[in-house]
């Protein structure tokens, strides 16, 4: 469902994520040995976050770092994850209002005015 296999060692720590974009750019379409480890072509640089990281922090990780899923830890072990599917669905049902009130693209002009 989230688009990425997190990888873990036998402590439960996180080592590293094997992603959508990772599967594409690296396996599909290219002369791969598939019994190979999967730390040939997982990324091992993971950033993770805490379970007491907020909202705002995820969304800050995800933009720096141009990622789409983040594995959450607590006491070092992996105990879930986060998605940017996670956290459009959990801003578009905090804030119902405002989410549906914006325009298809935020600083769009139109060319010709519509309307009477």
């Amino acid at each position: 469902e989230g688009g990425c296999a997190i990888i873990c060692n036998g402590d439960g720590q996180v080592v590293g994520i094997f992603t959508e974009r990772d599967l594409l750019n690296k396996v599909i379409g290219r002369d791969v040995d598939l019994s190979a480890p999967i730390s040939n072509f997982m990324y091992a640089s993971v950033e993770t976050l805490t379970t007491d990281a907020t909202i705002g922090d995820a969304v800050q990780v995800m933009n720096e770092k141009s990622y789409r899923n983040i594995p959450l830890v607590k006491d070092g072990r992996l105990i879930g994850s986060i998605s940017v599917f996670d956290v459009i669905t959990y801003l578009a049902e905090s804030y119902p209002k405002e989410t549906m009130n914006l325009p298809p693209v935020p600083a769009q002009v139109m060319d010709t005015p519509e309307g009477g």
